[in-house]
């Protein structure tokens, strides 16, 4: 993966040192997986409760929307 002239490539760098997933697959996949899985459900759970979207059917000739989970590790805890 190659990012030119714009600072990714170190953030990128940086995060798979740290053993931030990059990928859902890596997330599952590592040795942090039940945690990562917790920290999934409770967002998703947040989301629902909160009513963040109501799931619709599709309307035929539409795509859907693209979106991204992005994984970060809290380095403080939260008050």
């Amino acid at each position: 993966m190659t990012f030119c002239n714009c600072g990714m490539k170190e953030w990128v760098i940086k995060t798979k040192e740290e053993n931030e997933p990059f990928k859902f697959q890596e997330a599952i996949n590592s040795s942090n997986r039940k945690e990562w899985r917790d920290a999934i459900q409770e967002k998703l759970n947040s989301s629902n409760g909160n009513e963040t979207w109501v799931l619709v059917n599709l309307p035929q000739g539409r795509k859907p929307i693209e979106n991204r989970w992005v994984y970060k590790i809290k380095k403080t805890r939260c008050r």
